[in-house]
């Protein structure tokens, strides 16, 4: 269930399409044999499973109603036995209404529900109704936990990252502190060498982007058509650049601010002290004084 077929001209009689979520919650394949009770005492009808069709109101396995495509003169059989069957019937007839605002309508799902109640006689006829955005949740749920999911996970992994640049950073300011220092004596500003290091990690993160995004085209694909079977729905797997541009842009500046905020140590490194060697000595002293155990009380 990779891709779409061609659709049949017609509905060959005897023969059903059912949902491609079929396949995922009971084993259905082409081939296969589906039996409706239509009425007690026998009155069955067999289908035969000619294929799978995309049903965006019912095909999710999180909707307990399914859909199936039949040929129009099956269809009037059924409604035959129906009819025959009368009190034994364990099957009817029913129609699926669909009703939209008129263009430029402001009004909210809950509102309009409201006014069609209010106005209409609807209730008296219908068992249920769903708006758009109710199916659109049934049929999407699958997706909109993974896409949370995913998202927590950037969030965690952003925030693993910020960490190791930030001890990355100081590693690297500590072991170049000397090279620093003797360029600041040659008339290199402290703004410039901090622009070399957010060039640097700018470079590396950009690459990372640019890979990661290249990696996404084929996996988005591949997790589309692995929950077809469950969503019912073979869900586009093109990226949205526009989008995808303005995250990849939000997570970069906000990487690169961090960078730029954590050099600015940098603007402390004296250019005597990475001469001499004494901001070594410096150090150790810091390390000595913190590490002393607390003064007894009394002493």
């Amino acid at each position: 269930m990779s891709g779409y077929g061609d659709a049949p001209e017609e509905i060959t009689p005897g023969e059903v399409y059912v949902s491609a979520s079929m396949a995922s919650m009971f084993g259905v394949q082409v081939g296969d044999t589906i039996t409706f009770p239509i009425a007690r005492s026998g009155g069955d009808i067999t289908f035969t499973v000619a294929g799978f069709y995309e049903d965006p109101f019912m095909g999710s396995s999180m909707i307990g109603m399914k859909g199936f495509l039949i040929n129009g003169q099956d269809h009037e059989e059924i409604a035959g036995m129906i009819e025959e069957s009368g009190a034994d019937s364990l099957a009817r007839e029913g129609f699926m209404l669909h009703i939209s605002q008129i263009s430029g309508s402001t009004l909210t799902a809950a509102q309009f529900n409201a006014f069609l109640n209010e106005n209409t006689s609807l209730t008296s006829y219908v068992e249920f109704i769903h708006s758009k955005d109710a199916v659109a949740g049934f049929i999407l749920t699958l997706q909109n936990v993974f896409t949370s999911l995913l998202l927590a996970f950037v969030v965690i992994l952003l925030l693993a990252s910020i960490a190791v640049l930030s001890h990355s950073i100081g590693s690297t300011i500590e072991q170049d502190y000397t090279n620093m220092g003797n360029l600041k004596t040659m008339g290199v500003t402290s703004r410039k060498l901090r622009a070399i290091q957010l060039l640097q990690y700018q470079m590396t993160a950009v690459c990372g982007m640019a890979v990661g995004t290249l990696l996404s085209i084929p996996s988005s694909g591949l997790v589309c058509r692995m929950k077809v079977t469950t969503t019912g729905l073979l869900i586009p797997s093109t990226l949205p650049m526009g989008i995808c541009l303005i995250a990849l842009a939000v997570i970069l500046l906000l990487l690169m601010g961090f960078v730029w905020l954590r050099t600015g140590k940098i603007r402390r490194i004296s250019p005597v002290n990475a001469i001499r060697g004494t901001w070594k000595k410096s150090q150790e002293c810091k390390i000595s004084i913190q590490s002393c155990p607390p003064a007894l009380p009394g002493a």
